[in-house]
């Protein structure tokens, strides 16, 4: 009853309290080590990205104290269902880690857009039919949905192997259109220098992404929700987004 009554209390009063009995001071977080723009260390060795920067602005209005690990994707996955990890980002939901995890979020909205050169004639499209005449530029083993990996009528080259290369195709105009995701897209171009020689066609698909915590683990759950809507209410997160768009 008094573990419930210092949860209640932390809820509903609209401002970080103490810690509810049962979770440890300081929280492991861990997540992809090599994902930019949403997850990185930069040159200097700090941790940087978009998705990193609003778990950690979490944790500060929580005041609460964190050790980040940058690990491979398989890692983060067995850190989280052995345990070991307390908050783990970021999460596509389905079915099988719903029942796995607490999903808490969602912590943003992901968009795969498609692109096109700044001068290309091709404005709009209704249906993924029409981009029958145009060469699909992907990356290799990626999916971008069901609808898209299964449109067997499409041109789809399939030489790029990550989003710098699929960025230079467009532009080297061995590609009429890119598909991939608007943030990463955004960086790359960005960092050769080219974003402005390119613009989003369309946004084809948006999907939420998740913060994932063990089902044992409700008291971090709650406390990181609470955190995230904190943020939100108080014009930091929409600050951050803003700065990796």
């Amino acid at each position: 009853m008094k573990k419930l009554f210092v949860v209640l209390i932390f809820f509903f009063s609209g401002i970080p309290l103490m810690i509810p009995p049962g979770v440890q001071a300081g929280w492991i977080l861990v997540t992809h080590d090599n994902y930019p723009p949403y997850n990185f260390v930069d040159e200097t060795g700090t941790p940087a990205g978009l998705d990193t920067e609003l778990v950690l602005a979490v944790m500060d209005y929580l005041g609460q104290g964190y050790d980040i690990k940058f690990v491979p994707w398989k890692r983060v996955v067995q850190m989280t269902e052995k345990y070991t990890a307390d908050i783990a980002f970021q999460f596509k939901p389905t079915e099988e880690r719903r029942e796995k995890y607490l999903l808490v979020g969602p912590l943003r909205t992901g968009k795969t857009v498609f692109a096109v050169r700044k001068d290309s004639p091709l404005s709009k499209f209704e249906t993924l039919a029409d981009l029958t005449p145009y060469t699909i530029g992907v990356n290799l083993g990626y999916s971008y949905g069901d609808e898209f990996d299964n449109a067997d009528y499409l041109k789809k080259d399939t030489g790029a192997k990550t989003n710098a290369q699929l960025i230079k195709k467009l532009i080297r105009k061995r590609a009429d259109v890119i598909i991939g995701d608007q943030c990463t897209l955004a960086y790359a171009a960005r960092k050769q220098a080219i974003y402005e020689q390119i613009r989003i066609l369309s946004i084809y698909r948006e999907f939420p992404r998740y913060v994932a915590v063990h089902r044992e683990k409700a008291g971090i759950a709650g406390l990181f929700d609470h955190g995230l809507n904190a943020i939100r209410d108080n014009g930091v997160y929409d600050r951050i987004i803003e700065k990796w768009q």
